[in-house]
């Protein structure tokens, strides 16, 4: 972390205290917002995985579908003759 720059007095109207401590409180904010960030980035990398696998999933049931399709067309012909 950097160091703290301090305006001086008679710029900002704040005391020493004031500034370490609305310095602490935006310290404080940044490092909640940076742990929901990553948070909701890990979130985001679960649900694409999941998508993944479901997409996955479809994909061999679709083919699945098809053969079982296939099988029955297969069946019919062979019974017709």
């Amino acid at each position: 972390m950097t160091a703290r720059q301090e305006p001086t007095p008679n710029r900002s109207g704040l005391d020493r205290e004031e500034w370490v401590m609305i310095m602490d409180t935006l310290e404080d904010r940044v490092r909640q917002l940076e742990v929901r960030q990553a948070m909701t980035e890990q979130r985001m990398d679960t649900v694409a995985q999941d998508v993944k696998d479901i997409k996955t999933t479809l994909t061999w049931l679709n083919r699945l579908a098809l053969g079982a399709l296939i099988a029955a067309i297969l069946n019919l012909v062979i019974k017709a003759v």
